[in-house]
């Protein structure tokens, strides 16, 4: 494989920063919720045991907390960056994620003790006494902060796989359309073929076989992506079966089965049912064929 091109590492940075967006939406959104459902949530207790915490202080605690967290969230993909956690690198990436959790932390509670100390007196009418810096009220903060940390670091990772998978099905269509490359992926492994090489693919669970002159590839995609790619590089391949895809320049022989299914026989021995579904769409391709060879006949 080759090394990225400087177009290729400026579109897949794009995508990280197109993903952190996202991320930071969804963070937005999940945050405006959980603010309404634990504000709704510690009123109603506080009511019910006859606390003498104010309508205000409770919703002012919890909106500084959930705002502050919102502030400090767009500072993890900078820490993601540095310790990207992939596979192979957890070991490395670990140290750093436990400097950022706690920097996250220290943050958060600044912020959130900022704010309260700033609001207090006007919405609450007394002053903020809590000292969140205490050890005791720090250390509580903190274990909550590293699991708040850990969520919201999995969720710009998932988003940023999400925006990634994207970025390689368009760079795969691409590739197909451009030069007839396909990329498998099997296990660890990318395996570059010509798409014209295609001489078979068949459904298998979570991959397909697709079959080339002297080797079949495991691939992890689904028979439907293939095709797809197969289509877009322009090559004379037909889905025949709800598992099966065939080179129609390598159809030798289609013989009916009595149940108005066919069996095709491919020009490496190997032979492949067609369904009822497909047979009409199959035959019309192979007479298209023969009569554009034929045209082309001296």
């Amino acid at each position: 494989m080759n090394d990225a091109t400087p177009q290729e590492i400026a579109e897949a940075r794009a995508a990280e920063r197109r993903a952190d967006r996202r991320a930071l939406l969804l963070i937005g959104g999940f945050l405006l919720a959980s603010l309404a459902v634990r504000g709704f949530t510690l009123r109603t207790e506080a009511i019910r045991l006859g606390s003498p915490v104010t309508w205000q202080e409770t919703w002012l605690n919890e909106t500084t907390s959930h705002l502050a967290i919102l502030l400090v969230a767009p500072l993890l993909p900078w820490v993601l960056d540095r310790f990207p956690l992939a596979a192979g690198q957890w070991r490395r990436a670990l140290p750093g994620h436990a400097a950022g959790g706690l920097v996250f932390s220290v943050l958060h509670v600044a912020l959130m003790f900022g704010a309260r100390t700033l609001l207090f007196p006007a919405f609450v009418g007394v002053p903020y006494r809590l000292n969140l810096f205490a050890p005791a009220h720090f250390a509580y903060e903190l274990q909550k902060d590293v699991l708040t940390y850990a969520m919201l670091m999995v969720g710009y990772v998932l988003v940023r796989s999400v925006e990634q998978g994207r970025l390689e099905a368009a760079s795969a269509l691409q590739a197909a359309r451009r030069n007839h490359q396909l990329t498998l992926k099997s296990g660890s492994a990318a395996i570059v073929v010509d798409s014209r090489d295609v001489l078979w693919a068949r459904a298998a669970g979570n991959y397909v076989e697709v079959a080339t002159p002297g080797k079949t590839h495991l691939a992890r995609m689904t028979l439907s992506r293939l095709e797809e790619l197969l289509a877009a590089a322009g090559d004379r391949h037909l889905r025949l079966h709800r598992s099966h895809v065939v080179n129609l320049d390598h159809v030798r022989e289609i013989a009916p089965t009595g149940e108005c299914d066919v069996r095709v026989t491919l020009s490496d021995g190997t032979v492949t049912p067609g369904s009822r579904r497909y047979r009409d769409g199959l035959l019309a391709a192979i007479e298209g064929n023969r009569r554009v060879r034929e045209a082309a006949r001296p």
